[in-house]
């Protein structure tokens, strides 16, 4: 038959076959592969006493043991029922071993985590945690581990790439606080960012360009013009790789919290609203849970990887977080010796690189299984005195880049730090943990029953002689060198203020005449001034704060960071007033006149706002950065550049007529209000392919989507609609309801960015009640009711208790003694 039909058969074998395994795979997955057992009871191993395991009707467990090690090994044995996917998608990334099953695609990412050396570093932090914290870690691999020894049903993802999960292990959670850090630690790029613009731009440009910057690291850095610029700008990319693909790092990625004293509050109870932003995806990085033994009482959000609640509340006290910000990271250019390459100048002599060798496995590309494997990728990795060099993963140029990083610091106690949270119940004992923290920086803020309010900076922040931590720098320099840490006490640090309430937005924490250098990076203000702007209209208005209104707050999307670039262009307009009244231009100047800076779902002044800064940005610097550039290779680097420019800013080169208004290589000397016009244009063809010429349905919730990926089916086209969900939404990046999105052509607005979850606590002597607000589900099998039954509600900001009625009971029944196999 295929011989008379050559082209039936090659569809049937090349097309309709894989299909129908496709389908048949999916079938057993979506429809007939029981999902993980929700009541009854099951025989363990590994715990001391049995363990009762609630859900309620969202899939939120509440575990209850006695001891808390076997309530930690309940976590693990959860986390490995609804998460199991996203545990060996996590290792895999810390491990930098995705291409054993992604295939090449993943090999650049690989070897960069891998010269970062998460996993060598987690070695190292593990020997300097306490008995308890290791006893805890233990605890939760167990759990896991037997969840996956006593089931023979994986999840799809398991079955479609056709591979088994690995034994989880102490290393594994320890690594995967390395890349929580890494995710809010993203200095690096910026450094990076500054010293390639300083090789190309005058000192005046680049201080417009980014003009929170000094101007003697501007000189230094021009100092150093013949270094590695195109290098790093790879490096740049990579990084934008990550964000992109895998949701790791962004722009101010961090959070809103805030904490109101019982004086302000209806009830006399004091508050605390928090919210992380981070890359977006499906399954969310969050857990909810309830953990209740003899000395554990405690609700909150776990990490996927570890067993505790890191934002939540216990008997005694409540704490939230937002990302400090804090210049944590520094990039050492490394001068190697012109007669030896395996060695680089510090600290006055030629030290040996530290080099280690590996092998990456890279999986054949699909259908692998009829293909030869790939021969294994043999990597040389590098450290210096400063750090890993990150720089090895593009070998095209000289000069080795290596990075100093709090997290990679061998005596890293964070999860202790954690840990002792969980349990804290004063001022006192939260500080105390506090101290243990070193990485990521972040703002803590505080509440407890007896109506304290506070916040405490934790986290180590290094201490620089010559520099601020600005550039790329000389690790030749000895006066480059990192001087210490600030103290526990030298850490901002706030006790009931006057105000009654403490906010942080990724803002800069300290007070006025504060001695000591966190940052150049903190989220300009709105945010936070949002925040007080609500909290004073109630106030103001004679009214207490409660936890409606608190939720209500959470939801907030009017972005005052708009109306200084609004109000220029709309002036701009008003002096030169060229426009037929009954076009699209016209129509859309008198929207925006008329627009306060609501960024909802329903809003028109928000779509016409936020396409025309982003075609006023492309006008004003995409000229002169291809000139400078001219190569397509960094393209994602010059897109950073120009997203790093705030609104405010290019009001402030607008209304001077700056140089940046002229085009590059026209013949005409254009003047600030031809860009601006000629962008109007621009945004407005693009509306009217996208949405038709009605302005009235250019809505900002049918121009802007978010999007929650899954790894790694998102990249699959048959795949991608079972697995990853988008839903319409409104806010910016400067709104309480963060939104951050970029512009894909003919899909719109793309959000990939955002808060992943939103609680509200409040605590008193006689109960504490916990609202969450969970943003896709509890579960990661895309086939049980709770993988994105919450999609819908977050949006809608739908809060419910986290300790809601049972409706499923599972008792994990204890057989033996706890081993111990570290």
């Amino acid at each position: 038959m295929f011989g008379y039909y050559p082209i039936l058969s090659r569809f049937f074998v090349f097309l309709f076959l894989p299909f129908a395994l496709l389908l048949g795979l999916a079938y057993k997955g979506f429809i007939s592969q029981p999902l993980p057992v929700l009541d009854g009871t099951v025989t363990v191993s590994g715990i001391v006493n049995s363990v009762e395991v609630t859900r309620n009707k969202s899939g939120v467990p509440t575990i209850i043991g006695r001891d808390s090690n076997d309530i930690y090994f309940a976590m693990g044995y959860l986390h490995a029922q609804d998460r199991l996917w996203q545990l060996e998608v996590q290792r895999r990334f810390a491990q930098g071993r995705l291409s054993e099953v992604f295939g090449r695609q993943a090999i650049a990412q690989d070897i960069w985590i891998r010269s970062l050396g998460l996993v060598d570093a987690a070695k190292q932090a593990k020997q300097h945690l306490s008995p308890a914290a290791l006893d805890s870690l233990q605890a939760y691999s167990r759990g896991i581990n037997q969840f996956i020894q006593g089931t023979s049903d994986l999840p799809i993802e398991f079955n479609l790439l056709s591979i088994e999960p690995e034994p989880w292990t102490i290393i594994d959670s320890l690594t995967w606080i390395k890349v929580f850090a890494l995710n809010l630690s993203g200095n690096y790029r910026t450094e990076i960012q500054r010293f390639v613009s300083a090789t190309r731009f005058t000192p005046q440009e680049l201080q417009q360009l980014f003009p929170q910057i000094y101007q003697t690291e501007i000189s230094n850095a021009l100092s150093q013009q013949d270094l590695i610029s195109e290098k790093l700008a790879g490096v740049f990319q990579l990084a934008e790789v990550f964000e992109r693909d895998l949701q790791i790092g962004g722009k101010y990625v961090g959070s809103n919290a805030w904490v109101v004293s019982g004086k302000l509050t209806e009830s006399g109870k004091p508050i605390l609203a928090n919210d992380p932003h981070l890359g977006l995806q499906i399954p969310s990085l969050w857990y909810a849970v309830v953990q209740k033994g003899d000395d554990l009482d405690v609700s909150g959000m776990s990490l996927v990887g570890l067993p505790l609640v890191i934002f939540g509340a216990n008997r005694d006290i409540s704490w939230g977080g937002t990302n400090m910000m804090a210049d944590v990271q520094d990039l050492y250019v490394e001068r190697v010796n012109p007669d030896n390459p395996n060695q680089y100048w510090a600290d006055g002599r030629w030290m040996e690189f530290v080099k280690s060798e590996q092998r990456l496995q890279v999986k054949a590309a699909f259908p692998a299984q009829i293909r030869a494997p790939l021969m294994p990728i043999e990597i040389t990795t590098r450290k210096t005195i400063h750090g890993p060099v990150i720089s090895d993963t593009l070998t095209s140029l000289d000069g080795p880049v290596s990075m100093r990083w709090t997290a990679l610091d061998n005596d890293d106690t964070s999860y202790d730090a954690f840990l002792q949270l969980n349990k804290a119940h004063d001022w006192h004992s939260f500080n105390q943990a506090l101290s243990l923290l070193v990485a990521p920086a972040l703002n803590v803020l505080y509440m407890d029953k007896q109506d304290n309010i506070g916040l405490v900076g934790a986290g180590r922040i290094p201490r620089r002689k010559k520099h601020s931590g600005e550039f790329v720098i000389a690790g030749s320099d000895p006066d480059s060198q990192w001087q210490g840490y600030l103290s526990a006490q030298e850490m901002p640090r706030y006790l009931n203020p006057p105000a009654g309430y403490i906010i942080n937005a990724n803002n800069d924490n300290t007070a006025a005449g504060y001695p000591h250098f966190i940052s150049s990076q903190f989220a300009p203000g709105y945010r936070a001034q949002r925040i007080e702007q609500l909290l004073q209209q109630q106030l103001g208005s004679g009214q207490k704060i409660t936890s409606d209104y608190t939720q209500q707050m959470q939801l907030d999307v009017q972005d005052l960071s708009v109306q200084p670039l609004l109000q220029q262009l709309l002036k701009m307009y008003r002096e030169v007033s060229k426009t037929d009244a009954q076009s699209n231009k016209s129509q859309a100047l008198k929207r925006l006149a008329d627009w306060q800076g609501d960024a909802s779902v329903e809003s028109v002044g928000a779509t016409l706002f936020y396409g025309w800064q982003r075609h006023i940005r492309h006008r004003l610097f995409s000229d002169e950065l291809s000139a400078n550039w001219n190569r397509q290779s960094f393209d994602s680097y010059l897109e950073g550049v120009k997203s790093a420019v705030e609104s405010e800013q290019i009001a402030k080169l607008l209304a001077q007529q700056s140089e940046w208004c002229d085009v590059v290589g026209s013949l005409m000397v254009e003047d600030c209000f031809y860009v601006v016009d000629v962008a109007l244009d621009d945004s407005l063809r693009e509306l009217e392919k996208l949405r038709g010429s009605n302005i009235d349905n250019w809505r900002w919730g049918k121009v802007q989507q978010t999007l929650y990926k899954h790894t790694p089916f998102s990249q699959t086209k048959v795949l991608r609609d079972w697995f990853e969900q988008r839903i319409d939404n409104g806010g910016s990046p400067h709104t309480v309801n963060v939104a951050a999105s970029s512009y894909q052509q003919d899909h719109g607005y793309v959000q990939v960015f955002g808060a992943g979850f939103r609680q509200i606590i409040q605590i008193g002597a006689d109960k504490r009640q916990h609202w969450i607000n969970l943003s896709t589900g509890q579960s990661g099998q895309v086939g049980s009711q709770h993988y994105q039954d919450k999609i819908g509600s977050f949006q809608q900001g739908l809060f419910e208790p986290i300790d809601l009625p049972v409706k499923h009971r599972l008792i994990l029944q204890a057989v033996d003694a706890k081993g111990d196999n570290r």
